[in-house]
């Protein structure tokens, strides 16, 4: 079955576009196919349920997207009719672009039998992300093609070993995480966001006044050490409280709004350990760690008019 997963990030929002580590993980339930069926006309995608169904004649982005696929996927011209089953929503944070362009990718290349490794249909993913985002840092297509709890640095690392811990690589930007397996909640705002707006709008802040984003930046750094040690050893009260210290930050950067921060604090009402947005912000969702609470949260959740759910990262199983 072809598929590409969702995505959250832990820690690392927005620094990671200046350089700084992001640690993200995939989530099983992304996006899936439900059938293709190559054609010798245009491009088609459909997707349920975002009540999306575009072609490469499409005066959007997704249009554009499908015209820019069909350009770097070799072999013959043949398109395809492409039906697939999103299990995370649009514009929440959750990589749903990156989860799209990744599904796009190995779907097209079925059809023109061009066998293309990971690491090939990452490459070919990213070029569609610039269309949805202007300059990713690769950290979402990352994740959705290979899943994972991984470790991003957009310039590459110099050394694989942290914290005392050795990692292998996924790509030169992407290191592997090994981890139990560990569940999270995951809420949704309801309020759509912009991840091109949001970026700029720190972009523009850090203009102004670079010192001050630098130094939040280094306190985003600290959060996510803090937070790779917690995942670790199996820490999940000091995962959660590195969490919510990584939103504090996130907020002072003016990337939070009302509805984030409103879940965040619902969240740790009802017995969360720690919350924070997930994603770009300005909306989208959060990520809660709430072992033992989990239901007291969706419930708080749920009674505030917000939709929410655990998910499954894919980390790699060190029992």
């Amino acid at each position: 079955m072809i598929s590409a997963h969702g995505k959250v990030i832990l820690f690392g929002e927005h620094a990671a576009v200046y350089g700084r580590p992001a640690l993200a993980a995939g989530i099983y339930s992304g996006i899936r196919v439900i059938s293709i069926e190559p054609t010798n006309g245009p491009l088609r995608v459909r997707v349920r349920p975002w009540n999306l169904d575009q072609t490469d004649q499409s005066d959007s982005p997704v249009g554009e997207c499908l015209r820019r696929l069909s350009q770097i996927v070799q072999g013959d011209q043949r398109g395809c009719n492409v039906v697939l089953k999103a299990e995370i929503p649009a514009a929440a944070g959750m990589g749903s672009s990156a989860a799209l362009a990744v599904v796009l990718v190995r779907c097209l290349c079925r059809v023109r039998e061009f066998e293309a490794s990971n690491e090939q249909v990452r490459q070919m993913a990213h070029q569609l992300e610039k269309v949805f985002h202007g300059e990713p840092s690769g950290l979402d297509d990352t994740v959705a093609t290979y899943g994972d709890v991984c470790l991003f640095r957009r310039n590459g690392w110099d050394r694989q070993t942290l914290l005392g811990l050795s990692y292998c690589s996924l790509t030169p930007q992407a290191l592997r995480v090994p981890c139990r397996k560990l569940t999270l909640l995951v809420g949704y705002s309801g309020v759509k966001r912009s991840t091109r707006k949001m970026v700029a709008k720190v972009r523009q802040l850090r203009c102004e006044n670079k010192a001050r984003v630098e130094k939040l930046f280094d306190k985003i750094e600290n959060c996510l050490s803090d937070g790779l040690d917690a995942i670790s050893t199996a820490n999940n009260q000091k995962l959660g409280e590195s969490l919510f210290c990584n939103h504090q930050v996130l907020t002072k950067l003016g990337v939070s709004c009302a509805e984030l921060d409103q879940m965040v604090e619902l969240a740790m009402s009802a017995g969360a350990s720690g919350a924070k947005l997930t994603g770009a912000g300005g909306g989208g969702g959060v990520i809660a760690e709430a072992s033992g609470h989990e239901e007291m949260v969706l419930a708080a959740w749920r009674s505030h008019g917000f939709e929410g759910q655990r998910v499954v990262l894919t980390g790699n199983n060190t029992d």
